[in-house]
C-alpha cells in the first residue's frame, strides 16, 4: 500500500543549491540512462518517478563508496559535507566518498534539482542491531535519512537512504509499517522493512500521546540462503518525520568525525563499496558489498561472505581503497593517519 507522512502532508518544491549543469554531471557520473542533459534539466523534463528515483538511488551506490578515510587520511582528519565540498569530492575530482551526511546531503540537493520534492531527516542507530534479542540502544541523532514525494502532486511518499553502508537500503522504500510493505536489499537474501512502536525509554504516558510513535528500519537476512520474512529482524535505526537542516548535520559530523570517544568511525578506517554480484543468482541486478573494516576487506553477497584481502601495512591498505573502492589517498596520507588508532605499519 501506499505510504505517508503523518496527515498526508506534502512536500514543497525546493531550488536546489547545485545549478543544472552540477546536477547534469552528477547523472553523467553515476551513468544514468537515458542520457540526461543540461537543458533537459533546465526545461522540467526529467520525469520524477519512483521507477527513476530507484535507478538513480542503483547507480548512485554502484559508484560512489560509503567511507571515512579523510577522517584519518587528511591533514586536518576533518570530513568536508558542505554542498560544495561534496561536489568537489564525488563530480569534480572523483576522488572517493563520504558517510550518511556527505551521500545522503549530495543526493538530497541532486533530487531537488531534477525536481522531486524532498526533504531530510535524522535517525538513531541502534547499537544492538546485530543481536535481535536485545532491547535497542540507540546513541545521537546521527545519522541523515531522506524523504521524498515523486511527481509535480500528490502526497505519496518514499524514504531513501544511500549512506548507511553494511545492512543499508539499495531502493525507495514506502514510508508504511504494512506487513505487505517490505524490499529486497541488495540480493535475494536480504530485506528491509519498517515497523512502529513506542519508544521504550520516553517519559511521556503513551497512553495520552500515541504521537510518540516513532518508525523503526529494519534488516532480514536469510538463513542458509533462504529468506524467510518470520524470522528476527535486526532493527537498525529508529527516527521521526521531523525535518532537519544542514546546520543540524554539520554540527553532527563535527561530533562523529572530530570527538576523542572510542567510536566504530574513530578506531577504524572504514569502506563500503556496491558491485553487481556476477557469481549470484541473478548476475545482471543482483549487488553484493564490498566492505573494509579492521585489516580485511570482504565480499558480502547472497552467496555468504568471503576475504578478498588481508591488509598488514598502509601501502596496502591504500591500494585496496584504490583497486576496489576508487577512493584515491595520496602518499602523505600515510604520514598523516600515524599516531591515530586505525593506524597500520608503515
Amino acid at each position: 500500500m501506499p505510504g505517508y507522512l503523518q496527515n498526508q502532508a506534502r512536500i514543497t518544491q525546493i531550488k536546489s543549491v547545485y545549478t543544472p549543469n552540477q546536477v547534469a554531471n552528477y547523472l553523467s557520473a553515476i551513468k544514468f540512462e537515458p542520457t540526461t542533459s543540461e537543458d533537459d534539466i533546465v526545461n522540467a523534463r526529467f520525469t520524477t518517478s519512483v521507477e527513476n528515483l530507484e535507478r538513480i538511488m542503483r547507480n548512485h551506490l554502484l559508484t560512489f563508496p560509503w567511507e571515512n578515510t579523510m577522517m584519518h587520511y587528511a591533514p586536518d582528519h576533518k570530513m568536508d559535507v558542505s554542498a560544495n565540498g561534496l561536489y568537489e569530492r564525488f563530480i569534480h575530482r572523483a576522488q572517493g566518498g563520504s558517510y550518511c551526511f556527505g551521500q545522503n546531503g549530495l543526493l538530497l540537493e541532486i533530487l531537488r534539482g531534477l525536481g522531486y520534492r524532498a526533504y531530510s531527516g535524522s535517525a538513531r542507530v541502534n547499537r544492538n542491531f546485530q543481536q535481535p534479542e536485545l532491547v535497542p540502544a540507540y546513541g545521537s541523532l546521527n545519522h541523515m535519512v531522506l524523504f521524498v514525494q515523486p511527481g509535480a502532486d500528490g502526497s505519496e511518499t518514499f524514504f531513501v537512504d544511500v549512506g548507511f553502508g553494511a545492512y543499508g537500503l539499495v531502493r525507495p522504500i514506502p514510508l508504511s509499517d504494512s506487513q505487505d510493505d517490505w524490499v529486497y536489499g541488495a540480493f535475494p537474501g536480504e530485506a528491509h522493512r519498517f515497523t512502529r512502536t513506542l519508544p521504550f525509554h520516553s517519559s511521556l504516558d503513551p497512553a495520552s500521546n500515541p504521537a510518540q510513535k516513532k518508525w523503526n528500519l529494519e534488516v532480514g537476512t536469510a538463513e542458509n540462503g533462504v529468506l524467510d520474512l518470520n524470522n528476527p529482524w535486526k532493527r537498525l535505526y529508529s527516527f521521526t518525520e521531523e525535518e532537519f537542516t544542514q546546520n543540524d548535520y554539520e554540527d553532527a559530523n563535527i561530533a562523529v568525525s572530530q570527538t576523542a570517544e572510542v567510536t566504530l568511525f574513530t578506531e577504524n578506517v572504514l569502506a563500503v563499496k556496491y558491485a553487481l554480484d556476477t557469481s549470484g543468482v541473478n548476475p545482471e541486478s543482483d549487488l553484493c558489498r564490498l566492505i573494509l573494516y579492521g585489516k580485511e576487506v570482504r565480499k558480502n553477497g547472497q552467496a555468504g561472505s568471503e576475504v578478498l584481502r588481508t591488509l598488514e601495512k598502509e601501502h596496502e591498505r591504500l591500494d585496496a581503497l584504490k583497486q576496489l573502492f576508487g577512493i584515491e589517498i595520496s602518499q602523505a596520507g600515510i604520514g598523516n593517519i600515524q599516531g591515530r588508532r586505525p593506524a597500520l605499519p608503515v
